[in-house]
């Protein structure tokens, strides 16, 4: 069929019929242009690649310390090798002297794989980790359902890598009191709570330091659509952590990255996106995000001043995902 003749065919259409064919061929272009962008657009509200950093001046009393959450889901595969490699990259700019933290769902194994666990830790954990843990790096974990489920409780519970030394809860001071870091255990909290609500209490009134943080596997608070937010733990842990000062909580379980605008004065993370994400799973609605990502691996850096505290979100081959500071107090 010839231009010429698609011409003559165009020219001798009414003009009603004419406009028809225009509005039908913008209203296709339209729609195309709609799902193009939403397939392009993350559904977190991550910052543009080419963000400004933050300046910080460091001093020789700032504590660094790395959060990763759900690691095992990867088994020790490409993902947490890469992510473990510009870790150490980070670390070797400047140290991690405070350690790395855990938030649990710490390895991946099937039910009957429990007499190989030496060899498993090995794969997933000693291998990809294998030089931080050699500079003498320490990790401090805390447990998650998977850790449960799956018989590794006793294990981990005893890994000397983990710094657990038996106990589900427990806390440790970074820099001569000025990070206190709360490790709590969420199976307890959301089926048996009264003992570890007694102990947390009494934790908390006993710590004298500036800056009270807190680490919990299920979350609290998040925008995630696979595990919602708890209103047990809430119902529980808000009233101790707005009494005693706790000023962030890092959650796991959910494998995205989030920061949740404060929540009674306490900054909510999920940093559960180390190992695996699940993407497109963070939603509009709910509580308002001031950063999140569901499309790529993440873990965060935190460094603590005395009156201060800068977060850094990286994805696993270290571009800067999200990044604030969080004021301490005055």
């Amino acid at each position: 069929m010839s231009v010429h003749f698609l011409l003559y065919k165009w020219n001798s259409c009414p003009p009603l019929v004419k406009g028809g064919i225009v509005f039908f061929l913008l209203c296709a272009l339209l729609s195309a242009l709609v799902c193009w962008s939403s397939k392009a657009s993350p559904s977190g509200n991550t910052p543009p690649p080419n963000f400004k950093t933050i300046r910080w001046e460091y001093s020789t009393d700032t504590i660094r310390l790395a959060v990763l959450g759900d690691i095992g889901h990867d088994k020790g595969k490409g993902k947490i090798r890469t992510l473990a490699n510009t870790l150490y990259a980070l670390h070797q700019e400047r140290p991690l002297n405070g350690g790395v933290l855990l938030l649990g769902d710490n390895f991946a194994i099937e039910k009957d794989n429990t007499d190989k666990l030496l060899s498993i830790a090995k794969v997933q954990f000693e291998g990809p980790f294998k030089s931080l843990v050699e500079e003498g790096v320490s990790f401090y974990a805390i447990l998650g359902n998977h850790d449960n489920d799956y018989g590794l409780e006793p294990f981990e519970l005893s890994y000397p890598l983990f710094h657990l030394q038996g106990n589900y809860y427990y806390t440790k001071v970074f820099g001569k009191g000025l990070v206190e870091v709360f490790f709590l255990y969420s199976r307890y909290l959301r089926e048996n709570p009264q003992n570890h609500l007694l102990w947390l209490d009494e934790k908390l009134r006993q710590s004298s330091a500036l800056w009270k943080i807190a680490l919990i596997h299920h979350p609290i608070y998040t925008t995630a659509l696979g595990h919602r937010s708890s209103k047990t733990l809430a119902k529980s842990l808000e009233p101790l952590f707005k009494e005693y000062g706790v000023f962030m909580v890092f959650q796991g379980h959910n494998h995205v990255y989030e920061h949740l605008e404060p929540i009674q004065g306490v900054h909510y993370f999920t940093v559960g996106s180390s190992g695996k994400v699940q993407k497109g799973d963070l939603s509009s609605k709910g509580f308002k995000r001031l950063g999140g990502n569901d499309r790529t691996t993440a873990f965060l850096i935190l460094d603590f001043e005395k009156d201060k505290c800068l977060f850094t979100t990286y994805d696993s081959k270290g571009v800067i995902l999200d990044q604030g500071i969080i004021p301490g107090i005055k």
